[in-house]
């Protein structure tokens, strides 16, 4: 349920008064009633990519209470309390109100983690007038970093929390901690506690985030990037393995796409067998991750499906969802063996081995390792730019499916270019040029997406599966099926004109001027 949010007003004692000190001086100007010190514990929440942080949100549960905050001012904007002490990981777990609503808006399908653990120690001081009522009620909190031994103090606060009906109270003693020499602080538990523990919001991304200088060579710049995106896959593991989000497997898998696409496209600048023998080992690694990624992309869409036919069809469909869950299971288990085996641990050292080592002019070096990676870039992404617009424009309306996924498959290719070399170029340029591909992919991606989930579902019909459901099920598989080639027609009817927004006059001009300008 949701609960009603309290706004408090937070002081930080300072080394001139102590907590008894503070106590001692309230005795003296006000009739106090102290309560029972209570021990709380809070605990802080994000995503594995940070993204409350990177929205200005903290997630905070104490007890049964979740309690959403702004990083900035430190004001509580949603709050729920839990049934139960189980801990939900994903939005749709939460009940309903604006706290879900709000998570819902910036987790998507990631799962919450615990990050710290704050410990209080709360002594409550009740502020009496004259006639023995309660006007203001006062907290002294002790903070202490709870999961880190040993235990260490972050600060000692002053929370004032008013009563309605006697704002005066509040005002005098605000003058009366102002003589004290104490001032109102905003005070961001999640940045005190996340330095006491050593993390760093923001340390993980998905998406690049390269600094190459336009004069690096090009085996440099290349290494710069593999080394990144390596790192990325290492950042994953651990994820996959224990299964906390379907997230985690996507960025892997990305990680091992854009790898490939860098081997393949930034051609000339790493010993020729090296990129060979690397350009195999990550396409037998990607697909050993690609069946589970299907399973994936037809589970999470598993309420969109039902969503699509009428009530008393939509619920027919579970024996697949059920016969899909079985399979995820064992493919997670296959893709597990596969991560904690010794043959993907030396794939993967052996690799990290060769980016580090260091490089050295040599007579046998590849053709374009030691030339400015600013004009290897430029030649690359032009090239690649040149061969998405012919292919685009060779296809009509007759055009058979298979040629749209080749399109889209080298509009990846260049995308991924652009952004391996954004920094070499003025950003807001490469930004609007992304953008641009972006546009003409999302287009080619959701037809591919359509394209393959019909013929999975029809492979499902015509796999010993169908003995194994009724005959309801078969007719909402076929609806379904049926519902989607709609769809994919209208996007494919929609391709024309991003096609023709990326191929025109326009950004071809943008393009050109770009890979042929001095990005200074």
């Amino acid at each position: 349920m949701d609960v009603c949010l309290q706004k408090t007003e937070t002081y930080i004692l300072s080394d001139s008064i102590d907590k008894p000190g503070i106590l001692n001086e309230i005795s003296k100007a006000y009739t106090v009633i102290k309560e029972r010190t209570r021990n709380r514990e809070q605990c802080l929440y994000d995503t594995f990519d940070w993204r409350l942080y990177n929205k200005g949100f903290t997630l905070v549960r104490e007890a049964t209470l979740y309690r959403l905050n702004s990083v900035p001012k430190d004001r509580a904007l949603a709050a729920s309390s839990m049934k139960s002490r189980i801990q939900p990981r994903f939005w749709w777990e939460f009940p309903d109100g604006p706290l879900k609503e709000m998570l819902k808006s910036c987790l998507s399908v990631r799962a919450l983690l615990p990050l710290a653990k704050i410990q209080a120690h709360s002594q409550t001081l009740r502020i009496l007038n004259q006639d023995e009522k309660t006007v203001l009620q006062i907290h002294l909190d002790d903070l202490l970093v709870g999961d880190v031994q040993p235990k260490r103090r972050l600060a000692c606060n002053v929370r004032l929390q008013p009563v309605r009906g006697y704002e005066m109270a509040l005002h005098e003693f605000r003058v009366f901690l102002h003589k004290l020499g104490l001032r109102p602080e905003k005070v961001n538990e999640f940045a005190i506690v996340l330095e006491a523990t050593g993390k760093q919001p923001g340390d993980y991304s998905s998406k690049l985030k390269l600094s190459l200088s336009p004069e690096w060579p090009g085996n440099v710049a290349a290494k710069k990037i593999f080394v990144y995106l390596l790192n990325v896959m290492r950042q994953n593991e651990e994820g996959i393995i224990g299964d906390v989000d379907t997230e985690f497997l996507h960025d892997f898998r990305v990680a091992i796409r854009r790898t490939r696409s860098a081997l393949t496209q930034i051609k000339g600048v790493l010993p020729e067998a090296i990129t060979e023998r690397y350009k195999r080992d990550f396409a037998n690694l990607g697909k050993l991750t690609s069946r589970l990624r299907d399973l994936d992309v037809y589970l999470l869409k598993e309420d969109e499906y039902r969503n699509m036919l009428p009530e008393d069809l939509g619920s027919h469909l579970e024996p697949v969802f059920e016969t899909m869950r079985r399979e995820r299971k064992r493919e997670h288990q296959k893709l597990v063996r596969a991560l904690t085996a010794a043959a993907y641990r030396r794939t993967i050292e052996s690799w990290q081995d060769f980016l580090s080592q260091p490089e050295a002019a040599t007579n046998d070096a590849a053709k374009n390792s030691n030339k400015p990676v600013l004009g290897l870039a430029s030649k690359f992404i032009w090239k690649k730019y040149s061969q998405v617009v012919a292919l685009g424009q060779a296809i009509t309306d007759a055009s058979p499916d298979p040629e749209l996924h080749n399109l889209r498959i080298e509009c990846k290719k260049l995308r991924y270019l652009l952004e391996f070399f954004a920094s070499l170029f003025p950003e807001k340029k490469i930004t609007n040029i992304i953008k641009q591909v972006k546009k003409l992919q999302d287009n080619l991606g959701e037809f591919n997406d359509l394209y393959v989930q019909q013929k999975h579902l029809t492979e499902f019909l015509n796999s010993g599966s169908k003995n194994e459901i009724q005959q309801s099920s078969v007719a909402a598989i076929g609806g379904l099926t049926a519902l989607l080639f709609q769809r994919q027609q209208v996007v494919r009817q929609a391709f024309a004109q991003a096609l023709g927004q990326f191929s025109n006059p326009g950004t071809a001009a943008l393009f050109g001027k770009l890979m042929s300008s001095d990005p200074a």
